[in-house]
């Protein structure tokens, strides 16, 4: 990962931190947008591509087990020929940090939205 890359994600986490930190209510709208940035960033992710996934597009990769339950990424509305349809694709997890934001947004902080039966991954 590039310095630059490095010192953007580190500004994500930095915000939510000092907005958490002043008690403002704005935390959880920013911890939900630092994720889909690390998300778009990890995954090689077109901004449509990040926007429509869905909490069950996660998913186990069978060739590197150490990622855990986020190993790979099924991207349903990729960029397609123009008159096609949106192409599919999987996508592999390469970053070891991936999976851990992951996790602590899909079993911490994504619950706290109150959205039991919204399928999207990035509820607003």
């Amino acid at each position: 990962m590039r310095t630059r890359d490095r010192w953007r994600i580190a500004h994500c986490d930095d915000e939510v931190a000092r907005i958490r930190a002043f008690g403002r209510k704005g935390w959880l709208p920013a911890f939900r947008d630092a994720t889909l940035f690390k998300t778009a960033y990890a995954f090689g992710l077109r901004r449509n591509e990040t926007r429509m996934l869905g909490a069950a597009d996660f998913g186990r990769n069978p060739h590197g087990g150490e990622f855990g339950e986020h190993g790979r990424c099924q991207v349903r509305f990729g960029t397609a020929k123009k008159g096609s349809p949106p192409k599919r694709r999987g996508v592999l997890t390469v970053f070891d940090w991936t999976p851990d934001v992951l996790d602590e947004w899909f079993t911490e902080v994504r619950p706290l939205f109150a959205t039991n039966d919204n399928p999207a991954a990035w509820p607003s």
